[in-house]
């Protein structure tokens, strides 16, 4: 979207009859008015109650390919207003629209989502609807997939700010996890003067490449004697807590030095090597657990580096519900013929990674929605590859615009997730801190590395009040200190246990003495 296109948006929002506050008879009349106003295409326009009063304003930004998806959005503009926006991003391959009106990933139960704490929010269904990659096979739908349709969300919902308001936002925030992280990396990477502070969590920084470690886990799964049933995935857990809880000097149910743990599968292996029992494992289920940690490489015919990923952390807890089970295992691997299409992970019954990497191989890579891919081979298909990749990453160091602009970036990621690598975002704040230098990369820049957790820090103390840290630093200069802390609630959303929020490369370690469920019992300690 041109900047000639929203200047002339804003112009004609407001100069729209019923839009500036002091011309408007009340609230209700102000938000009606933006709907019929030209320059942006609004399907629905009214003043909702809840969860506080505002303008929830719907609707979609054509395609220029007509035979491409529209962009679908909301905006949500409170009455009253604290002068500041926040977009929140997706998640896998996103195709439904984000209402802007949920909580900042990982907040407290306690804390009032943002449209409720004053902040005109938005967001959209990334270009297409269904949450599988079959919209791929439209080149502007992947390219707004990629990173177009963020700008043009945001541009789209500044004209409306400005119409409503008649001034444009003090500070424009963004944040998302998984695929949303990836999106807030891409706007500080992409469109730095566009945003003030960033909040990313779990962040799926290299697409492609995870798609292609999770096609490895896949055919590691399928193969004979390769699955892991529920019981062995207990068993695996209940052997990363014998190894390693102990090495932040308690045992918490939690690997906290996430990287002093030398966790060795080895020690599971049955007494024969085709033999399984529920506490032990075979070759071919230690080759499974081997795919589901390792460093992923595919290579070219040449022997040149297609995809690299980085290895996964073990951090304690992968028999919860929402980690292994869910994310590797599912009820069964991938059937052998597979049905053509887009897979549905919960109908099939299989792992969320390895429906995922099924749909991305159908059709971002190989364009052939019949393909049966397990032991995809990835030479055939190097040029595809090669252009996914360098479509799709968000892994650009060279932050400086967004430094220069004083924007102000928080990433967070727990160590038991098995969705996206920690190590893919330690990875990536170490490789800002080269490019920027550490100093001045500390200036705008941090990144909390929580024990435990898992995707969505569930199982795990991760909860906290990013959006306040975040503003808090961009308004007021506060960097986020050491006092801060991580919570995990029950289900009467009172707080179970706490630990203190170490800034990597620091994690928390107890101190000897004290409620190991209190955070006042740990001290932030650097990894050996």
């Amino acid at each position: 979207m041109t900047r000639a296109f929203i200047a002339g948006a804003i112009l004609l929002l407001a100069s729209a009859p019923g839009v500036h506050t002091q011309q408007a008879g009340d609230a209700a009349r102000r938000c009606e008015g933006l709907q019929t106003l030209h320059g942006v295409h609004v399907t629905s326009a009214a003043l909702v109650a809840m969860p506080a009063e505002h303008c929830e304003i719907k609707g979609d930004i054509p395609p220029t390919d007509p035979t491409a998806p529209p962009i679908r959005f909301q905006v949500n503009l409170p009455t009253e207003w604290n002068g500041k926006a926040l977009q929140m991003g997706g998640g896998g391959f996103n195709g439904t629209v984000v209402t802007g009106l949920g909580a900042v990933p990982r907040a407290p139960d306690t804390t009032p989502v943002p449209v409720a704490r004053g902040f005109v929010t938005f967001g959209s269904d990334s270009g297409h609807q269904g949450n599988d990659a079959s919209f791929a096979a439209n080149e502007e739908a992947l390219t707004n997939f990629a990173y177009a349709q963020l700008k043009k969300t945001h541009d789209v919902a500044l004209a409306l700010i400005n119409a409503r308001y008649n001034r444009a936002p003090e500070k424009m925030y963004f944040a998302g996890q998984s695929e949303g992280g990836r999106e807030g990396l891409t706007v500080a990477q992409r469109f730095p003067q566009d945003y003030d502070g960033i909040i990313v969590t779990a962040p799926a920084i290299r697409f492609t490449s995870i798609m292609m470690h999770f096609s490895d886990v896949a055919t590691a799964l399928a193969q004979p004697e390769g699955y892991l049933s529920a019981a062995h995935v207990k068993a695996f857990a209940a052997a990363v807590l014998a190894q390693c809880d102990m090495n932040d000097g308690v045992a918490d149910g939690f690997v906290g030095d996430y990287l002093g743990c030398r966790f060795d599968a080895s020690r599971l292996r049955c007494g024969a090597a085709s033999a399984s029992a529920d506490n032990c494992f075979s070759d071919a289920q230690l080759h499974t657990l081997d795919a589901v940690y390792r460093a992923t490489s595919w290579k070219d015919a040449e022997g040149r580096e297609l995809v690299s990923y980085p290895r996964y952390l073990v951090g304690g807890g992968e028999d919860n519900p929402g980690d292994m089970p869910a994310w590797v295992t599912g009820r069964s691997p991938l059937p052998r013929p597979q049905p053509a299409g887009p897979l549905n992970a919960q109908q099939l019954g299989v792992g969320i990674s390895s429906a995922y990497s099924n749909s991305a191989i159908r059709y971002l890579v190989a364009k052939d929605p019949s393909l049966d891919t397990v032991g995809f081979k990835a030479q055939p298909y190097a040029a595809q590859l090669r252009a996914a990749v360098k479509l799709l990453a968000s892994d650009d160091p060279n932050l400086a615009a967004f430094h220069k602009r004083g924007g102000k970036l928080i990433m967070l990621h727990n160590t038991a997730d098995l969705a996206v690598s920690p190590v893919s975002t330690i990875d990536y704040y170490e490789a800002v801190a080269r490019a920027l230098g550490r100093k001045d990369a500390q200036q705008f820049l941090r990144l909390y590395i929580v024990p435990g957790g898992d995707h969505g820090g569930g199982n795990a103390p991760s909860k906290v009040d990013l959006l306040d840290l975040l503003d808090r630093w961009v308004i007021n200069g506060e960097a986020p200190a050491g006092t801060a802390v991580v919570e995990e609630y029950g289900a009467d959303h009172r707080v179970t246990r706490s630990k203190p929020l170490c800034a990597y490369p620091n994690y928390p370690r107890y101190t000897g003495s004290g409620d190991k469920n209190a955070a006042g019992s740990y001290r932030c300690t650097a990894a050996k």
